[in-house]
C-alpha cells in the first residue's frame, strides 16, 4: 500500500472516530470545503447539518468499520451503523423517512458502505448505500420482514486487508464480476449462478449457488432492466475483494416470492414504473469464483420512485 493510500485510510478512520465521539469540528476537518455529497456540492454547511441531524435523532450513533480498503484516490468502508431513536429528525438523511417522527426509543444496527474520494488529505466526494429499510423495520416504523429486519452481518468480526492491488488475480476477479454482470444483463440465470462457489455466502448466510439461483430468479421475475449496459459506475479490486457501484434503470414488472431489495415488494402488483437502482456490492473471490457477497441498496429510494413510499423533501443546501 502506498503512502498516499495509508494517509487516505488514516483520514477515513479519523472521520469515523470523530463521528463516534460526536465531534463536529473533528468531522469537518476531514472534508474539503467544497465537498460533493451524492453528486451535489454541499460544502461544510451541508456536512454539518447532516451530522447534527443524525446526532439529534440518535444521540448514541456510531459506525464501526468491518472492512476498509484503499485503491487509487478512494477509500471504501463497510461498517455497522447503530443507534437509539431518541430525538426528532428534520432533514432527509438515512432514507428521509424519519422527518418529524416522534422517538420510538428503539435501537437499530444496520450495514453501510461508504465510498470516499480524497485529494490532498481531504474528502472531496462521498457516495454511500445503506440498509435504511432494515433500520426502519428495527425501529418499528415499517412492517418487520424476516431476513431484512435482522441482517446476518451485524455481529461479524472485522476483516483486515493488506490493500494489495494490480495483480493478475485481481484482474481476473474483475473480469469474473464483469462477465457475471453481462450474464445478468442477458437474464441468463444459469450463467449468473455458475460464478458462485459451492460454499458461497450471501450477506453472511450460507446457501451456495441454489440460494443465489432463488434470489436472481426472483429479481428477473420482478424487474426488467432497461438499457444495454451493466450499470457499473465504479469497480475496483483490492486483495481478494471486488467492489462495484451500480446505477441502472429497471422497470417493476412483477412480485417476488422472497424478500429481495428490502422485502416490501412481496405481494405488490407490478406498477410498471421505472426507477434508478443504486447499489454497492462487495464480493470476495477465490480461484475465480465468488465465495461471499454483501451489498447495500437504496431500497427506500426505489420504493419512493415506484410511488410506494412517500417522497422526502429535498435537502435544503443547494
Amino acid at each position: 500500500m502506498s503512502s498516499l493510500q495509508e494517509r487516505n485510510i488514516a483520514v477515513s478512520h479519523a472521520r469515523a472516530e470523530a463521528f463516534n465521539r460526536h465531534d463536529e469540528e473533528g468531522v469537518l476537518s476531514c472534508f474539503d470545503k467544497d465537498i460533493v455529497n451524492f453528486g451535489r456540492r454541499v460544502g461544510h454547511a451541508g456536512i454539518r447539518m447532516v451530522h447534527q441531524d443524525i446526532w439529534t435523532r440518535f444521540p448514541d450513533a456510531s459506525l464501526v468499520s468491518k472492512e476498509t480498503v484503499a485503491v487509487g484516490d478512494c477509500v471504501i468502508e463497510r461498517g455497522i451503523y447503530s443507534g437509539t431513536h431518541l430525538g426528532v429528525g428534520r432533514l432527509p438523511v438515512d432514507g428521509g423517512l424519519l422527518i418529524g417522527v416522534p422517538p420510538t426509543g428503539k435501537r437499530f444496527a444496520v450495514q453501510h458502505i461508504h465510498w470516499w474520494t480524497l485529494k490532498n488529505g481531504l474528502i472531496v466526494e462521498h457516495r454511500a448505500n445503506r440498509d435504511d429499510m432494515s433500520m426502519m423495520m428495527q425501529l418499528g416504523l415499517l412492517p418487520a420482514i424476516p431476513l431484512v429486519a435482522e441482517p446476518a452481518n451485524v455481529h461479524e468480526a472485522p476483516v483486515e486487508h493488506r490493500n494489495v492491488t494490480g495483480t493478475a488475480e485481481q484482474e481476473r476477479n474483475i473480469a469474473v464480476i464483469r462477465a457475471q454482470q453481462e450474464a445478468f444483463l442477458r437474464r441468463d440465470l444459469d450463467c449468473v449462478v455458475s460464478y458462485f462457489a459451492d460454499d458461497a455466502h450471501n450477506h453472511g448466510r450460507a446457501g451456495g449457488p441454489e440460494r443465489f439461483r432463488m434470489v436472481f430468479g426472483n429479481i428477473f421475475k420482478t424487474y426488467e432492466q432497461l438499457g444495454d449496459d451493466t450499470g457499473i459506475k465504479d469497480i475496483v479490486a483490492v486483495d481478494d475483494c471486488v467492489i462495484a457501484r451500480f446505477e441502472r434503470t429497471l422497470k417493476h414488472i412483477g412480485a417476488p416470492d422472497i424478500p429481495i431489495d428490502g422485502g416490501l415488494l412481496m405481494g405488490v402488483p407490478p406498477t410498471n414504473k421505472t426507477f434508478t437502482q443504486r447499489h454497492i456490492h462487495w464480493w470476495t473471490l477465490k480461484d475465480g469464483l465468488i465465495t461471499s457477497h454483501r451489498a447495500c441498496r437504496d431500497d427506500v429510494g426505489m420504493m419512493v420512485e415506484l410511488g410506494l413510499l412517500p417522497a422526502p423533501p429535498p435537502f435544503p443546501v443547494q
